[in-house]
């Protein structure tokens, strides 16, 4: 898949309790009034933006939704549009604390009207068999901008296996 500059954003439900996170904590919603509280911030803004709430309650499985918010306003905003964009990447199924398949993903991201990452491409992680072969693949354009942040190759077998390849331009060209 290709890997875009954003800022990693998860959505979850666990028994009915549903929550927004940024890369590194769970952001509040509530204060302990119940008011509505940053309303503002970009991550709950889109979250809500996508109906996830009421999804992920309709759905009734305690799952999260991870991927990456990216847009205006987030890490230089690589791919130089004016909104958000929000991409997922994977879904962990909190109960068997596990991955879903890249099947079962594309499924539940059709399912709940989400927006996938996007799919370089299927094949053999063994027709690239050097270190710069990994690198050299990853050396492609983005969405909106002639060189991509990257690539993560994803196993379609085994959800727990996947790794990142990052582009050389990307980095010489200012990301981070």
């Amino acid at each position: 898949t290709l890997k875009l500059d954003g800022s990693s954003m998860t959505v979850f439900v666990k028994d009915g309790v549903y929550g927004v996170c940024s890369r590194n904590l769970e952001l509040k919603m509530v204060d302990e009034e119940g008011v509505p509280i940053n309303q503002d911030n970009a991550f709950i803004k889109k979250a809500a933006e996508l109906g996830l709430e009421s999804k992920l309650l309709a759905y009734g499985k305690n799952i999260a939704i991870q991927g990456e918010l990216w847009g205006v306003g987030i890490n230089g905003n690589w791919e130089g549009i004016n909104h958000h964009e929000y991409s997922v990447f994977d879904i962990f199924d909190i109960d068997t604390q596990s991955y879903l398949s890249a099947h079962d993903r594309k499924r539940i991201c059709e399912d709940l009207n989400l927006q996938h990452v996007p799919v370089v491409g299927y094949g053999d992680l063994y027709t690239l068999s050097t270190v710069q072969d990994y690198l050299d693949f990853a050396e492609r354009p983005s969405i909106n901008n002639k060189v991509a942040e990257g690539v993560v190759f994803k196993s379609i077998n085994n959800p727990d296996y996947s790794f990142k390849a990052v582009s050389n331009s990307y980095l010489l060209n200012g990301g981070e």
